[in-house]
């Protein structure tokens, strides 16, 4: 059975497995240094019920968990969020990521963002086919942002947009705050 529900203390050990495999082995982060479970720890109390981190669990395993985090830490930036997305490494390609996506766009809507940002390096073909796969568009790139494993990366940027939350805002409707829900 396959149940996608918020992450808790208790699945930062597999959490931190798969966060560790992708940044020694991926370019999928431009993280260069492994996380400790204590490191997650103080991660996964920066997310709350507008700011979700969420984990998929097949047959009482996590195999892939997701985040939606501030875009930025100034306040005009609350009506945006960005996604992020790991999946183990034994569970890649088999759909996990785009159900992680899925259900945290369709959140994200629910939470009052405007805009959904999917930051990804441009090589990374299997990110860009989910992010498109639940909507998401190409909204830029930064060139030679980044450098990891001997080479300079470009990070595309895919955007989702939510047309009720932006007629809300341009209303003059309220921001929410972190914590808070629209």
């Amino acid at each position: 059975m396959t149940t996608i529900r918020p992450l808790t203390p208790g699945d930062l050990p597999e959490v931190t497995r798969i966060y560790n495999h992708a940044v020694r082995n991926t370019t999928a982060t431009l993280d260069t240094d492994e996380k400790t479970v204590a490191d997650m720890a103080g991660w996964l109390d920066h997310h709350d019920d507008r700011y979700r981190a969420i984990g998929l669990e097949h047959d009482g395993r996590l195999i892939g968990y997701g985040c939606l985090s501030p875009f930025a830490s100034r306040g005009g930036y609350r009506v945006s969020a960005e996604i992020s997305i790991y999946v183990a490494p034994e569970s890649h390609g088999a759909g996990i990521g785009r159900q992680l996506c899925a259900w945290l766009s369709y959140h994200a809507e629910e939470a009052g963002f405007t805009t959904v940002l999917g930051l990804t390096t441009s090589t990374n073909t299997a990110s860009i086919r989910m992010l498109e796969a639940v909507g998401y568009v190409p909204g830029g790139a930064l060139t030679r942002i980044g450098r990891k494993h001997g080479e300079l990366i470009d990070l595309a940027i895919y955007q989702r947009f939510y047309e009720r939350n932006i007629d809300h805002y341009l209303q003059g409707g309220d921001v929410p705050r972190m914590g808070e829900t629209r």
